[in-house]
């Protein structure tokens, strides 16, 4: 108990006091908890999948403990339980010499950390799946002459090496990347039935042959000249939009067989007969500039590829339509009880653009913002409403059409109720005033109420000093002759404020005033 006596001349005195309780917070926690890996343990040599798990101690408690591998930042477990224990898939990391920490924590942030090294040895299974091979072209019992792509397609549970290419037993290439092909020259070997061959394997030295049957027939002698090939249109750096016109002109010793048309790398066409013309749609690539070529063949095989022409795509970009709904959000009220003219505000955003934000109490209209500005909020008269409880929600729209529906808030409307609180200010003092220890302070206070103000309570630093139930609300506070800072001092010795109530409980503290010594 804390007690104060006031005393004056004529020996008449008055106690007042107070009961405090004092509480200190106990000491603070310093003392690391310790940890032990427990598996696995040192220089062991793990596979497969491992436990991982640690014991640890402290004086107050442990409160987790995190797993890491090797030298990584961030574990890969976490445990807040005894036994601290997990596990591990040792295949995720190469063969060799690995590391797993274990970190113990207790609540106060004290942590300890206990390493082990193991040798990690897993042994590979080893592939007994051959790979699986097809020959694309030719096609089987073709009758071909001249030069003969053949290509074939290979997949492997592993990978591909290599795929051999041969004619009848002739070994004539190996590629060992796709696409797999190789060009066959037909004049090398003679008329009649040929196996083309083409073997994949994979690193494990599995291996499938493929095969297709061909007649080869070169008489009369084989065509080697190749044809001649210009493209006339479109000139060197064209303008090209929506379906455009190439046009090539091709000749041959014996006959063109087909043009083929490149745009860069990619093949974008192809004719057959004079006039040698292909429309192709630019829309199907992005506006810029390509490149443009043209190769052709003859029967016999023999290629000639064009000069390029480099050409700009310019096509009107239409954007796709608007599918994208808003995002619509009520932001105040966040619910309660409302009285009189409210104002309901919300966000709302669009990947295009909001046109308007329509707010609802329950199914009805209250009003619309299409402004935006600051943000979207409408004012609501609660007058114009029973009391009552009421939904608030917001839908949003974007110019496509796209709506969305915000969340609901749950109001309360009460106009009969008294819910404005009263307004109260300090009169004098002015804030800043300077003052003497041991003399009087004359205090006066504002208060005002829609209804009335029932008290207006004085407070110096938090401590009641006065309570006035009738205006004018003067009080006179002495300063104390002991303990004032001195003015300009970082923090003010003595703050006043004022609260003020009226008779439904609402209550308002008003602004604060400080006071300073003065030298």
């Amino acid at each position: 108990t804390l007690k104060a006596q006031a005393y004056d001349a004529a020996g008449n005195s008055t106690l007042a006091s107070v009961v405090v309780t004092i509480k200190n917070a106990p000491p603070a926690d310093t003392i690391a908890p310790t940890v032990s890996m427990t598996s696995p343990v040192a220089n062991a040599t793990v596979s497969n999948t491992i436990t991982v798990s640690a014991t640890a101690i402290d004086n107050i408690g442990v409160s987790k403990v995190e797993f890491y591998k090797d030298s990584d930042t961030t574990a890969f477990t976490v445990d807040t339980v005894n036994p601290y224990s997990t596990t591990f898939d040792t295949t995720s990391l190469v063969n060799g010499l690995h590391s797993f920490k274990g970190v113990a924590y207790d609540a106060a942030g004290n942590s300890t950390s206990t390493t082990v090294v193991v040798t990690v040895n897993n042994v590979p299974l080893t592939d007994t799946i051959p790979p699986v091979v097809s020959i694309s072209a030719p096609t089987n019992n073709g009758t071909y002459s001249g030069i003969l792509p053949l290509n074939a397609t290979a997949s492997d549970n592993v990978g591909v090496t290599q795929v051999d290419f041969f004619v009848d037993n002739t070994f004539m290439f190996s590629d060992k990347a796709a696409p797999y092909t190789t060009n066959i020259n037909t004049a090398s070997f003679s008329d009649g039935a040929h196996t083309l061959k083409a073997q994949a394997y994979d690193a494990a030295g599995n291996s499938t042959l493929a095969s297709v049957v061909v007649t080869i027939k070169n008489a009369p002698p084989a065509d080697t000249i190749a044809p001649t090939v210009s493209m006339t249109s479109p000139v060197a750096n064209a303008v090209l939009k929506n379906n455009a016109i190439i046009t090539v002109t091709a000749t041959d010793n014996v006959g063109v067989d087909h043009v083929d048309y490149y745009q860069g790398s990619t093949l974008i066409g192809a004719s057959a007969t004079a006039p040698f013309t292909f429309v192709w749609d630019t829309s199907t690539v992005q506006n810029g500039t390509y490149v443009l070529k043209a190769i052709a063949y003859d029967a016999a095989g023999n290629a000639k590829t064009s000069g390029t022409v480099s050409v700009s795509v310019s096509n009107v970009v239409v954007p796709p339509p608007d599918t994208v709904a808003p995002t619509v959000a009520i932001t105040s009220p966040t619910g309660g009880t409302l009285n009189g003219v409210v104002t309901i505000a919300g966000t709302a955003s669009d990947n295009v653009g909001i046109t308007k934000v329509d707010f609802y109490r329950g199914t009805t209209l209250i009003t619309t913002d299409t402004t935006g500005s600051p943000g979207y909020a409408i004012t609501w008269d609660t007058r114009t409403v029973p009391d009552g409880a009421y939904i608030l929600k917001a839908v949003a729209y974007d110019a496509a059409g796209n709506s969305a529906t915000s969340n609901t808030v749950s109001v309360s409307v009460n106009n009969t109720a008294d819910l404005m609180p009263p307004t109260v200010s300090i009169l004098v003092p002015l804030d800043g005033a300077i003052a003497k220890g041991g003399t009087d302070v004359y205090i006066t206070a504002s208060a005002s109420d829609n209804v009335a103000v029932t008290k207006v309570e004085i407070y110096q630093n938090g401590n009641l000093i006065c309570t006035l139930k009738t205006a004018p609300y003067f009080c006179i506070w002495t300063t104390p002759t002991k303990g004032w800072r001195k003015i300009f001092s970082p923090t003010p010795q003595y703050v006043l404020t004022a609260k003020a109530y009226d008779a439904a409980g609402n209550t308002q503290i008003s602004s604060t005033v400080t006071l300073n010594k003065l030298n």
